[in-house]
């Protein structure tokens, strides 16, 4: 019986290998479980000398690389392995609307943390200064494992800014979201997200 073998480069459609490395890059940034990332990275790896001699036959693979390696790109990104999504969307009326979702058990710093060691959460502009930034009011809550209150935010915000007039006409900008997430026993590493936001169409 005749059977044709797997094309492990790209042509027409991404082939299969790229497909698998891409989903499992994309778990890595969404779940907790370590093994995704790892099984990508293995994948990359048994490529590494045929996409140096070849590069343009994997673009897929390569695009899998970034993702794991940098994150998405797009209105919606995910951080603190899944436990926290974040969409932003452009308004008529020139403003920019972030909404943050929190897993529960999990919470972000405040805008401003009562204590100065802490990363406060902050919404910024990769080009140009946002202007009229309102964050939520804020949750005073002890955890476990300190003794002071802290400024919090739990389960869903929303921050909401007016963007610069420079702006008004782009198709497409970059907003930057500053977050640490922490549950009631741990925190995890602040991160920084980029976030494509396209221009409102009516």
């Amino acid at each position: 019986m005749m059977v044709r073998p797997k094309d492990i480069k790209d042509n027409a459609m991404p082939s299969a290998n790229a497909l698998a490395v891409t989903v499992l890059a994309l778990l890595s940034r969404r779940t907790a479980n370590l093994e995704y990332a790892d099984k990508a990275t293995t994948a990359l790896a048994a490529f590494t000398a045929d996409i140096n001699k070849q590069p343009t036959s994997y673009t897929r693979l390569l695009s899998a690389a970034a993702i794991l390696n940098n994150g998405q790109t797009g209105s919606v990104q995910y951080a603190a392995k899944g436990a926290v999504t974040i969409r932003a969307k452009r308004t008529v009326n020139n403003q920019v609307l972030v909404s943050i979702l929190l897993k529960p058990g999990w919470h972000i710093n405040a805008s401003k943390p009562l204590q100065d060691a802490l990363i406060a959460t902050k919404i910024s502009l990769a080009r140009g200064k946002l202007s009229h930034v309102i964050y939520p009011p804020v949750i005073l809550k002890k955890l476990s494992f300190g003794q002071q209150k802290l400024a919090l935010y739990e389960n869903q915000l929303t921050v909401q800014a007016t963007l610069p007039e420079a702006l008004k006409d782009k198709p497409m900008i970059k907003v930057q979201v500053q977050l640490q997430a922490c549950n009631d026993k741990h925190c995890l590493a602040p991160e920084t997200l980029m976030l494509e936001v396209f221009k409102f169409v009516s």
